[in-house]
């Protein structure tokens, strides 16, 4: 089993809203890899400035941890 640790992603209801969040912030900065086009792969050291700068624009990211005992059968 693979296991990434400090991975942040960004997942987006669709290309609307991806395309509006960019104009918004600039999401180039942030992005490190695309899953697919509304999954994206965020620098995890730049999560808390992309945060602020959605919080700034009165986006409220929904931000959850993961944590290894969440995914225990």
């Amino acid at each position: 089993m693979i296991q990434h640790r400090n991975l942040a992603l960004l997942r987006l209801a669709g290309s609307a809203e991806r395309a509006e969040l960019d104009a918004l912030v600039g999401l180039e900065r942030f992005v490190v890899h695309e899953f697919s086009p509304t999954e994206l792969v965020i620098d995890p050291t730049q999560m808390k400035l992309l945060v602020e700068r959605m919080e700034a624009r009165g986006i409220r990211p929904m931000v959850r941890r993961w944590r290894p005992e969440d995914s225990a059968p």
